[in-house]
């Protein structure tokens, strides 16, 4: 006794789901904000003319057109400081991820001395961004 199968393209597919683009709101937004950063960070004074150090007005000034965050203090320009921090926050994680990421690659592949080698790692990037970013930049 023969059954016969239902044809495939009878059969009722359940919907799928259209996969998001790139173009979405929740893509684009977050892309934005990471641009923007590595853009301070490469070129702050493209985004201000101010320096991060002078005193350029009176302390304590609220935020307006001349200084859009306001003033500190002693009178330096808080949006300054912001976008001239910027570069040094974001190089600051560049070389904690590359130091974090030679810790997996030397326990992978030196097996004997992972740990000296992790220790050297931390070191290395310890003295890379403490040369870096310089003492008296906060």
């Amino acid at each position: 006794m023969t059954t016969l199968a239902p044809r495939l393209d009878t059969i009722d597919a359940p919907a799928r789901r259209a996969r998001p683009s790139l173009a979405q709101f929740g893509y684009l937004l977050p892309a934005l904000i990471i641009l923007i950063a590595v853009a301070w960070a490469i070129a702050p004074g493209l985004f201000t003319g101010q320096s991060p150090t002078e005193t350029v007005a009176p302390a304590l000034q609220a935020p307006s057109a001349a200084h859009w965050f306001g003033t500190d203090a002693t009178g330096r320009d808080l949006y300054a400081r912001v976008i001239y921090g910027a570069s040094q926050s974001i190089v600051g994680a560049l070389v904690a991820v590359a130091g974090a990421s030679g810790a997996p690659f030397s326990g992978c592949c030196c097996g004997a001395a992972p740990s000296a080698l992790l220790v050297s790692a931390m070191r290395n990037s310890i003295q890379l961004s403490a040369r870096l970013v310089p003492s008296g930049a906060c």
